[in-house]
């Protein structure tokens, strides 16, 4: 929260351990790490909800144990109360691995 003017994050993550042997699992649940992008527009704290969520998995196999991935997330949007997200993960190779779209509302 800074109250900037454009909400947009770029963020390296990974699992503090090695991730289940499930890496489609443990994938969706690194793309769900950041907040919506328009938190970074915000310059006090309100609640968020998803509205909607959607992920597309661009690579048949991603290995994920405790690897890093860069995440963007962009506010593309944000007006009224609602904000719609764009975000991107890739892994260190740079590959793109996950493509999303957010729409989320904000209680001010």
């Amino acid at each position: 929260m800074g109250g900037n003017e454009r909400g947009d994050m770029l963020v390296w993550v990974r699992h503090a351990t090695e991730a289940s042997v499930d890496d489609t699992a443990a994938l969706f649940a690194l793309a769900d790490v950041l907040p919506p992008a328009c938190f970074t527009m915000m310059s006090e704290g309100a609640p968020i909800s998803t509205v909607t969520w959607s992920l597309e998995f661009l690579m048949p196999e991603v290995e994920v144990a405790n690897n890093w991935f860069l995440m963007k997330s962009v506010a593309e949007h944000t007006a009224d109360g609602y904000s719609s997200q764009a975000m991107y993960v890739w892994d260190r190779q740079g590959r793109p691995v996950i493509a999303a779209r957010q729409n989320v509302t904000v209680f001010y």
